[in-house]
This record gives structure tokens, C-alpha cells and sequence, in this order.
């Protein structure tokens, strides 16, 4: 009976990682500033294609980017901004 319990605890605890992996994807490019009036741009550039961009401004509004290379090899690309008083708006 202890031989049945230590296999069965054995096939539960011994099993490889559930799930799919993924394959990490290396940054090339990286930017990171953050200024003393709240303003920051941020944004990176990967090897697989996909990319941000995006920036705050003094005043509070925000403008950005970003992209991705679809299913057929195709950049998608999504521009944005965001205010207090237009709220966030994707073009």
C-alpha cells in the first residue's frame, strides 16, 4: 500500500511544467525617461517586431504607439492619446 501512495505522490509532484511555454523575446531597444514635471517617455523596439512608444506630457496628456507583426507578416501598427478632457482615444 505505501509503494502505491509513494508512486502516485511521485506522478503528481515529478510532472513538467503545465501548460505552453513561450519563447522570450529580446529587447533591442529600450528608453526610459522620467523628468522632475511628471512628463516621462518610455518605449521599446523587440526582435519579434512588436514596439511602444509613449510619452506624458507637463500638461498631462498622453500620446503613444504601438505595434506588432500579425499572423501574415503584416506591422500593425496603433496610435493613441489621452486628456482629462477628451479621455483616451485610439486612432
Amino acid at each position: 500500500m505505501a509503494l502505491i501512495l509513494c508512486a502516485a505522490w511521485l506522478a503528481v509532484h515529478c510532472q513538467g511544467p503545465n501548460g505552453p511555454t513561450t519563447t522570450p523575446v529580446p529587447i533591442l531597444k529600450q528608453i526610459n525617461r522620467q523628468n522632475d514635471d511628471g512628463s516621462y517617455s518610455y518605449g521599446y523596439e523587440a526582435a519579434d517586431g512588436s514596439f511602444k512608444i509613449e510619452t506624458k506630457y507637463p500638461n498631462g496628456d498622453v500620446a503613444g504607439k504601438y505595434g506588432y507583426v500579425d499572423e501574415n507578416g503584416k506591422t500593425r501598427e496603433i496610435s493613441y492619446g489621452a486628456s482629462s478632457q477628451r479621455g483616451f482615444e485610439p486612432e
